[in-house]
């Protein structure tokens, strides 16, 4: 062997072991977020993007230490060193920018071990088959995320219908969900034992449980039109109380097709709440072996009924962690699931109790200056996820 290619591969080892470790470094993420967005889903859209950076970092290394050819070399290390990164330590905030637009913040610290990363490259330059999954779930991710980057500039639109908004917030969820379970396969090409692939397997089946849920539960329950109309408008002085009664009708049929082959509850009738227990869902409970694994992921979403008339908003919780008595289901915020109850809530337009809030009744009461109340000419009603 010359002695020039000898001292070049003996200074490339040593750069290998030198450099190629487990780092960590603080990245820094802004999302615009559009009309329809939640700060829930635009904390995963921001995360998504800050393990981009973070991975397309770690890749450029990677790179220069190994032999694949162009973009294959590329989008394998891509697709592998995202699958890695750990994000802790996340701080976020939210103002809005000089065009009036609210922007989410997010920082954290990104961790990746790089000499991890670079064997498994080498791996798959040696294994045709682990070589050909990274591939196809690099090119199912591509997709997904040219398909964010289509939702996310729909979104952004000012003008998008409400409707429309609830629609492409399901979208970008199942689509992120999608991204996620890739990063997981893409991981367990590299694992070994039969538990541990059981193990991926079953986390893998449960993403699917939850894809299914977006779209059979949770998305017809956002898209559910909310009546709102101004029923009293009360001067007294210079203040203005506008009285607004709305109301709402999620189908219990609908909850009972999509929620009912997991959970189990006394009847699956939404008048006006239903009900399902932690007593009934966990600990074994529930008519499927998913049926704990569903109430965690069901009871940790929320979905409100926004009311806005100008400035002026109120929230009703439409789907959320409760604590249920006879036909009442109140709002808890304590941690843990113990004693907890999955609540969903209709409104009928002529109730005057709501119930998950002894305090407010129908019609509710939006309290303003006379003059501000001169220039509003519409309530705007919508099931936002939070």
């Amino acid at each position: 062997m010359p002695r020039k290619m000898f001292l070049f591969m003996l200074l490339s080892a040593i750069s290998l072991t030198t450099y190629a470790g487990q780092w960590s470094k603080q990245f820094t993420q802004d999302y615009p977020m559009g009309d329809g967005d939640s700060r829930s889903n635009a904390r995963q859209m921001a995360l998504e993007q800050l393990k981009v950076k973070a991975s397309a970092e770690a890749g450029t290394y990677v790179q220069s230490m190994t032999q694949l050819q162009g973009d294959d070399l590329r989008e394998t290390v891509q697709m592998l060193s995202a699958s890695m990164v750990k994000v802790s330590n996340m701080r976020e905030d939210v103002s809005v920018n000089s065009a009036g637009q609210t922007v989410f913040h997010l920082s954290a610290t990104a961790t990746i071990d790089e000499g991890e990363l670079a064997r498994r490259v080498s791996a798959l330059q040696q294994d045709q088959q682990k070589a050909s999954q990274i591939q196809k779930l690099q090119r199912d991710n591509q997709k997904l995320q040219e398909q964010l980057q289509i939702i996310s500039k729909e979104m952004a639109n000012h003008q998008v219908l409400p409707e429309r908004a609830a629609l492409l917030l399901t979208q970008q969820n199942e689509t992120l969900r999608k991204m996620q379970s890739n990063q997981q396969s893409a991981q367990q090409v590299f694992q070994k034992g039969t538990l541990l692939q059981l193990a991926r397997k079953n986390e893998s089946s449960m993403e699917s449980v939850k894809l299914e849920l977006e779209r059979s539960l949770l998305g017809p329950i956002l898209q559910t039109p909310i009546r709102a109309e101004v029923e009293n408008v009360i001067e007294n002085g210079d203040r203005v109380t506008v009285l607004v009664r709305v109301g709402w009708n999620i189908s219990s049929s609908q909850v009972e097709k999509s929620a009912g082959k997991y959970l189990s509850a006394y009847n699956f009738n939404l008048n006006p709440v239903l009900e399902f227990s932690s007593y009934n869902n966990t600990k074994g409970e529930g008519p499927n072996i998913a049926t704990e694994q569903v109430f965690n992921f069901l009871i940790s979403q929320r979905i409100n009924a926004r009311i806005r008339v100008g400035r002026h908003v109120i929230e009703l919780p439409v789907l959320y962690s409760g604590s249920g008595f006879m036909d009442t289901c109140h709002q808890v915020d304590s941690q843990g699931t113990i004693g907890k109850s999955l609540c969903i809530t209709n409104l009928a337009y002529s109730d005057a109790n709501i119930v998950t809030d002894y305090q407010k009744q129908n019609p509710l009461k939006f309290i303003m200056s006379a003059q501000e109340a001169a220039s509003i000419s519409q309530v705007d009603a919508v099931m936002v996820r939070k």
